[in-house]
Formats: C-alpha cells, sequence, structure tokens
C-alpha cells in the first residue's frame, strides 16, 4: 500500500459495508434487505499499523466515525482492505431540472382507471420472471416529486385524480400500491366503533365489564354460563349408556358437575396416583392428607366415571365411506360444535377478535399412520407442546373463546368436501373461525399463519376488518419495496395504501414498523396515525466502571394506531393457553392414556379459564381494593362451589317431605320442603341462611335487595320462588311494614294482581 494513499489521511472520508460497521441485527432492523450491501460514509479520525510477529507483515487499521443514518454515529475500526475512499458520483450531485414530458395526442383519457402511459411515473414492477435492483431511496424521489412540474395530459390525470402525490406506485402482482403518506394518516374504510363484550344470562340480563361489582351470581353461576346446558345433558345421556353396559349406577347433572369439581380440585395437590387424592393418611406431618372421601364421590365411583365418561356421541359402526380418521374425530365434534353454537347464541364479543391456536399436550402414540392413538398428531418447534392443534378465535378484550376447530389432518379435510377451495389455507381457516361475526365491522388480527393481502380482501367482501403481520404470504404485497426502506429509530414506519379504483378511496394498508425488528403489516382498518407509545423497562449497564450497579431505564417507543390496535388484541389466546397449561395445569395433573379423554379435557379447561376471565371482569376481582382474589385461588373456590352444588335439590322436594303431600299444600315450599307461611301469593321469609367464612351456616337468614326499591330485605314472594329454576335468583321483596308499596307495586307489575 503505498504512502500516498488518501485513506490513511486524518479527515478524509471514507465508506465501508455497514456490516462491518455495526451487528446486523442492526443492519437487518435499520435497512432491511439491503443490511448487507448497504454502504456509510465516515471520517478517518485515526490510523494504526500493527505488525504480526509470526510473519513481520504489518496490518493498517483506519478508525472512523461512519453515519448510519438518523444522526446517529458509530465509530469503528476497520482493516484498511474493507475500507474505500469515498467518491462523490451523480446520484449525489445535483441534478438538472427535469425536462418537460412530452405531450400525449390522447386527451380525452379515461380518469377513473389511469393506465401507464408516456410520462407516468412507475416506481417499481415487480415481475415473477424478472429479477430487478430495487431501489433504496424514498417513494417520491423515485415517482413524480411533490412540486414538480410536470406538462401534458399526465400531469392532468395525475391532479385530477389523485393529486401530484399520489401518482407514484408500485407493482406487486398486478396490483398498485400508491405512496400517499397523507391517506397512510387517515383510518382505512374509516373509524371503527368500540364495542363491549358481553354474555347473554338465562333470565334476560347482559353481563359485562364491572356490571357485577355487587356479586349476584357466583363463581358456579358463571361456570354454567360459560359451559353449554345442552352439553350437561347430552354427557349425562351418553356416559348413563356406558354405564349402564356394566351395570353401574347412572349419573345425574349434579354429580357430573361434582365430578368436573374434583378435576379441578385434582389440580392443587402432587399425586403420583389419583388413589392418593382419597387417602386420610397424611403424607407428612406437615401435609394434611387430601381424603377426596369428604367430596361425597368414593374414588372407585370416580374411576367409574373417569373411564366411562362421554363428551360426544359417536355411531355405532363406521358408515361406508368414511374414513377411520373422521370415525374417530366424532368423538370430540359434537362437544366443539355445541361449544361453538352456545358462545354464538349468549356471547357478544368486542369489537376486536383474535384469531390463532392452542394445542392439547400430548406425548403419546399417534397420527395419520396408525389407526391408534391421536388421529392428528402435531409437533411444532416454536410451541411448548407437542400434542392436538386447535384452531380458536377469541374476544380481544376479554380474551374469552369464541369458536373452535380441531385441526384434524389431510384426510379429514378431504372428507369434509372443501379442501380444494380457491383460497389460502390460512384464509378458509380464518373465515370459518369468524363467521358467526360477518357483516359487524369488527376488526379481526391474527399473526403470519392466516394474513395476506387475499385475507384481508376476503374479510372485506363479508363485513369485517382485518390487521395482520406479513411474513412469507407476500403475493400482491409489496414486500420487496418496504424491506428495502431505510428506517433509522425505533418507531418509524412507511405506509402504501391501495385504492379502490371507482371510489378512490383507500381500501388496504401495507406498512412497515420498526422495533426490535422490521415488521411487515397488511390492515383494512386504522391508520399510521401516531397512537399510544408503549414502555418497556430494561436493565442497562450505563456505568462501565467495575462493581458498578445496573440500571433500569424506561424505553418509550411510538407506534402507529395500527400497530396498537393489532398488539392489544393479538396476545389474548396465548394469554389463554398460559392460563390453562401453567395455572389450571389439568393436562400435567391429570395424566392419561387415552387420547380422548386428554382432547376433551383440554376443552373443558379452556371453558374453566373463561369462567375465570368472565368472572373477573364482571365483579372486578382483582382490581378493586380489599377484593382481590387470585387465578389460582378462584379455582379452588369454583370446585368447592361445584363439589357442594345443590343442582339435583333445585326445584325438587327434600329427601323427607312425604310423597302423599299436594303440591299446593300450605304447610310445605313446593321447592324446598321448608314450613310456607301460606297458600297463594305471599310474603315469605326466605329459607336460605348466611355463610360463614368457614363454610358453614348461621342461624341468620339471608337478606338480598328488593327488585323495587333495591333495599334490603328478607322476605320473597311465594309465586316467584314457586316457579322459580335453576338458574333463578331469589326474588326480594320488601314486607309490608312502615308503608312500603313494594310488594303491591310488583304483584301488578310482574303477576297482573
Amino acid at each position: 500500500m503505498s504512502e500516498g494513499d488518501s485513506r490513511r489521511k486524518i479527515g478524509a472520508q471514507v465508506t465501508a459495508k455497514a456490516c462491518h460497521v455495526v451487528h446486523l441485527s442492526e443492519c437487518a432492523r435499520r435497512y432491511g434487505a439491503l443490511r448487507t450491501t448497504k454502504v456509510v460514509v465516515g471520517t478517518v479520525v485515526e490510523v494504526n499499523n500493527t505488525r504480526k510477529a509470526p510473519n513481520n507483515r504489518v496490518s493498517t487499521f483506519i478508525t472512523a466515525d461512519f453515519d448510519i443514518g438518523g444522526g446517529s454515529v458509530k465509530r469503528s475500526t476497520l482493516n484498511i482492505r474493507s475500507v474505500k475512499l469515498f467518491k462523490p458520483d451523480q446520484s449525489t450531485v445535483p441534478s438538472s431540472p427535469a425536462a418537460p414530458i412530452p405531450a400525449v395526442d390522447n386527451a380525452d383519457t379515461d380518469l377513473a382507471v389511469p393506465e401507464q402511459e408516456e410520462g407516468e411515473a412507475v416506481l417499481q414492477e415487480t415481475s415473477p420472471d424478472e429479477e430487478l435492483e430495487f431501489p433504496a431511496q424514498p417513494m417520491m424521489e423515485i415517482g413524480i416529486a411533490a412540486g414538480e412540474q410536470v406538462a401534458g395530459p399526465t400531469a392532468q390525470v395525475a391532479t385530477q385524480v389523485w393529486g401530484v402525490e399520489d401518482a407514484s406506485f408500485v407493482m406487486a402482482h398486478e396490483t398498485k400500491w400508491y405512496a400517499d403518506e397523507q391517506a397512510t394518516l387517515i383510518d382505512i374504510n374509516g373509524s371503527v366503533q368500540s364495542k363491549q363484550f358481553g354474555i347473554n344470562t338465562p333470565i334476560g340480563d347482559l353481563l359485562g365489564p364491572d356490571s357485577d361489582i355487587d356479586g349476584k351470581y357466583s363463581r358456579l353461576q358463571y361456570f354454567l354460563l360459560m359451559f353449554q346446558p345442552d352439553q350437561l345433558s347430552a354427557m349425562c345421556q351418553l356416559t348413563n349408556v356406558q354405564l349402564a353396559q356394566q351395570n353401574k349406577h347412572c349419573m345425574s347433572t349434579g354429580e357430573l358437575l361434582r365430578f368436573f369439581g374434583i378435576l379441578i380440585l385434582a389440580t392443587k395437590f402432587e399425586f403420583s396416583s389419583r388413589s392418593q387424592l382419597w387417602s386420610t393418611t397424611a403424607p407428612s406431618k406437615y401435609i394434611p392428607a387430601p381424603a377426596f372421601g369428604k367430596t361425597g364421590m368414593s374414588r372407585q365411583r370416580f374411576d367409574d366415571l373417569w373411564r366411562n365418561i362421554r363428551w360426544s356421541n359417536q355411531c355405532p359402526e363406521r358408515p361406508e365411506g368414511m374414513s377411520s380418521h373422521t370415525f374417530r374425530w366424532q368423538l370430540v365434534d359434537d362437544f366443539v360444535e355445541r361449544y361453538n353454537n352456545h358462545r354464538a347464541n349468549t356471547f357478544k364479543p368486542s369489537h376486536l377478535i383474535c384469531v390463532d391456536e392452542s394445542m392439547s399436550r400430548w406425548y403419546g402414540q399417534g397420527g395419520e399412520w396408525i389407526n391408534h392413538g391421536l388421529p392428528n398428531y402435531v409437533a411444532i418447534d416454536r410451541k411448548p407442546e407437542n400434542g392436538c392443534e386447535i384452531q380458536n378465535a377469541a374476544c380481544g378484550c376479554s380474551g374469552i373463546m369464541l369458536r373452535l376447530k380441531v385441526v384434524k389432518g389431510k384426510t379429514a379435510a378431504e372428507d369434509d368436501g372443501d379442501y380444494n377451495e380457491q383460497l389460502l389455507h390460512g384464509t378458509k381457516i380464518l373465515k370459518e373461525l369468524v363467521l358467526p361475526w360477518w357483516w359487524t365491522d369488527r376488526i379481526v388480527c391474527a399473526d403470519s399463519y392466516f394474513s395476506s393481502v387475499g385475507t384481508a380482501m376476503e374479510l372485506q367482501r363479508h363485513g369485517l376488518r382485518f390487521i395482520g403481520v406479513v411474513k412469507t404470504a407476500t403475493k400482491q404485497y409489496q414486500m420487496r419495496y418496504l424491506s428495502t426502506l431505510e428506517l433509522n429509530q425505533r418507531g418509524e414506519r412507511r405506509g402504501l395504501v391501495m385504492r379502490d379504483v371507482d371510489t378512490n378511496y383507500s381500501t388496504l394498508l401495507a406498512f412497515v414498523w420498526m422495533d426490535r425488528d422490521r415488521r411487515y403489516f397488511v390492515s383494512s382498518a386504522s391508520s399510521l396515525d401516531a397512537g399510544k407509545p408503549y414502555v418497556r423497562y430494561r436493565w442497562r449497564q450505563i456505568d462501565q466502571s467495575p462493581d458498578a450497579d445496573p440500571e433500569r431505564l424506561e424505553i418509550i417507543i411510538p407506534q402507529p394506531k395500527a400497530a396498537e390496535l393489532y398488539y392489544s388484541a393479538c396476545g389474548m389466546i396465548d394469554r389463554h393457553n398460559r392460563s390453562r397449561q401453567d395455572t389450571l395445569m389439568l393436562e400435567r395433573k391429570l395424566g392419561t392414556t387415552n387420547w380422548l379423554t386428554r382432547v376433551n379435557l383440554s376443552i373443558f379447561g379452556m371453558i374453566v379459564v373463561d369462567t375465570w376471565l368472565a368472572y373477573s371482569l364482571c365483579t372486578g376481582i382483582g382490581r378493586a381494593n380489599g377484593r382481590e382474589e387470585k387465578q389460582k385461588d378462584f379455582y379452588t373456590a369454583l370446585a368447592e362451589e361445584l363439589v357442594d352444588n345443590q343442582y339435583d335439590n333445585v326445584g325438587s322436594r327434600r329427601v323427607f317431605v312425604e310423597a302423599n303431600l299436594d303440591n299446593d299444600s300450605p304447610a310445605l315450599s313446593r321447592t324446598t320442603g321448608e314450613p310456607r307461611s301460606g297458600l297463594y301469593a305471599h310474603l315469605t321469609p326466605t329459607k336460605k341462611r348466611r355463610k360463614n367464612k368457614d363454610g358453614s351456616f348461621s342461624s341468620n337468614r339471608l337478606q338480598g335487595r328488593c327488585l323495587v326499591c333495591s333495599k334490603k330485605t328478607t322476605y320473597v314472594c311465594s309465586v316467584c320462588k314457586d316457579e322459580e329454576t335453576p338458574h333463578s335468583r331469589e326474588p326480594w321483596v320488601c314486607y309490608t311494614t312502615k308503608g312500603k308499596l313494594c310488594y303491591a307495586n310488583h304483584m301488578a307489575t310482574c303477576h297482573g294482581a
């Protein structure tokens, strides 16, 4: 190397590849697809010559301050072989004024759908048969620049239809994407009205956020709201058929609920065999014995139900033409179908819907290659568990599951008859998961498994919005252009819009946003306007002195409204999965070698988690001072209420009531068998007692709020009490003392008296 090399001079300008100056991951965040080819300019601050001892060769190292963009300067020391002298080229020299665009003879150009004509600015066209070098400059520099004078009919088209700035576009599979910064700041397809979730009760109430602060509904009642009632009766009927074949006693609905309670209660203990749960001998002097016999169900009875429980109906014999896999999946199908119908009829989701997948933990035998074990075994590296995959949709605000679809494999999909539908597989699945909410203008948030431009357009045809992350399904998506844009700071974003040629309105938004890495989105809702920044707290070693303590810093990252909306909902199903697998732990504590039991228990676990979410959001438990209740404590309390349920006793006489008493006997109540105060309509004291903290009942009567004046009382209407159902509440009415007219108003309003 000659001594006159200009690169050796202090203050000289040199260039080097960005990947040699900063880490490759930082280059990927800033420069995207140009991470290995981007060249940065620096100023030499130091030159060192180093002689290596073995061969006595001299190496020259140049230290320079490189401008990596966005005002950031990085000092780096590189071998002189990785550094070149900076030479200004024509791209860095101010260009001369643009020559006028030749006029086009056809002055009657159709302005609604502008075609590419002479002089029209086309940024880039992606062709599957041709590889093009994509420029890294901003889009407006490639097309017609803002304020540039353009002559001829092309200027009229640009000005009258889209404006000068909007005439720049890029092509992706015959789809035009326009660079319009102002359009990206306006909500695509208009704003979406915010909605709160709601749960319809059998008595006509609508439960929503903080609507049950007084705790009118118990945990058991919330469970019955989440668990489909027709599933309870179907399970009793199907299980009793199995029990009758073995000469076992039939199971009632109350006993089934007690069985559910014992399943949840078993997750609170450590055991190697289920028989230990019924042991009355303590395993340690510091650990009490489980003694599950106190639940009212013996170990033998529990084992009988465990072996014979049925969740869905299966044909006695496989029909001709049905595959073995489809026939075996019938043991799950009815449960899933009833679950979906129940949620569609009784639950109203918020304006956001999250779509993702869950895993039912299974490490036994299975697969399409053998008619034994799980019919379709799924193992995905990025998933913490292997087993049965269940695709699902959930409310984006509450996290409550809305709809399930079991992944049955290719064989079962072909039996369904829609395997070869001309849609992307993710789009087809997504349409099925959000089917009950078509034409409701809700926003669906999904990950890259479902996301594509085709998905967003297909949901638009069915009255739904969409926001999703794009990774591999890039058909009609301008990934090539967005991946070459240079972003310098976290929170920066750039976008393109797709326009409707008839209405000239923006219908889709494609944008890239820089966080820890670059993330690409397609959206038919919201905009790139500044949203609420999100905050991260991270430990950083600010003081580099020895033994210095790290500091906890607050990192604030700007994000667009579209990204804010997406990330507020996209993690709901993952949170639901963690609650089911790591907090409830049904799948870990209750081992089984029967795939049917495992899959159905996983769906049952989803219902239990939904019960917790509904109860905590409606009652405010966990947010109100003095009323905190952890998720694990809720499961324990729910198990207690399930075990102690009076489902079989509600609406029937007590055991000690004589059989020959008439239903209208003035001596006893027709529902509880307790003494009553008279015949026909009258006020009677409630037969319920207050419950002590230890679970016992006191001698004081229970109080409730009057249906008319909402004041406390211990009296109920006898007519309403005689007509009560398992889901009814106590018909509280004030007594006639002190001139109160609550009873008279109640009789006139409710009973026409």
